[in-house]
């Protein structure tokens, strides 16, 4: 009989891992959509298609922010729980409100597609990778003050620099809702801050 302490196996929480992740990450393309505007003659010419195009490329820009941050958490996750060997119920529901937030993803995605210059729609942007962010550092917190949850033999090196690839994320987020007060169209551009760097080395792995 599995222990209290760690009555459920890690492979049913990442299988829901998972799901969602690819879920929500599928519906981001639901936020890229064009005006349905046709006029009298019930179709678009391909020259007002691609100017509609052109001026909806904004939306594009937001797929790919939102797509590659779902797929940065889905990484650090991954990772966290390569060197697991169980969970118990405080750390389960830290990862199941955890993939609450990741469902809203497209959400907030779509906020900013439709109001790209409205601070408060990157405000709740941001506030969603702020709180992805958070609750992945609290997620490998409570693992690492957890030995038991680990497999025999694992370090805490990954679970160490998982939290300050985390950080980064919370650093950014806030940095990106700062922005968007004084210029709502560059907030985005915020993030792309994050994978320069976690290229440095205090955020990589030393093996």
């Amino acid at each position: 009989m599995a222990d209290e302490n760690t009555w459920l196996a890690t492979t049913r929480l990442e299988a829901l891992t998972d799901g969602i992740f690819a879920f929500a990450m599928t519906l981001l393309v639901l936020s890229i959509t064009l005006p349905d505007d046709p006029g009298n003659l019930g179709y678009m010419p391909n020259a007002e298609l691609k100017e509609l195009i052109f001026h909806e490329s904004h939306r594009f820009l937001n797929y790919a922010i939102a797509f590659f941050l779902l797929a940065s958490f889905w990484m650090n996750h991954s990772k966290a729980f390569h060197i697991m060997k169980a969970t118990e119920h405080h750390h389960t529901w830290i990862n199941i409100v955890f993939l609450m937030f990741v469902a809203i993803v497209p959400f907030t995605t779509a906020l900013v597609g439709d109001y790209g210059n409205d601070s408060v729609a990157w405000t709740m942007f941001g506030a969603n990778m702020f709180i992805l962010g958070s609750l992945l550092y609290l997620n490998l917190w409570y693992a690492g003050r957890n030995p038991h949850l680990l497999r025999e033999g694992a370090g805490t090196e990954g679970i160490e620099i998982g939290k300050k690839r985390n950080l980064v994320v919370l650093a950014v987020s806030t940095l990106s809702v700062l922005i968007s007060f004084y210029s709502p169209a560059f907030s985005g551009l915020a993030y792309f801050l994050i994978p320069l760097v976690l290229l440095l080395p205090p955020f990589q792995h030393k093996s």
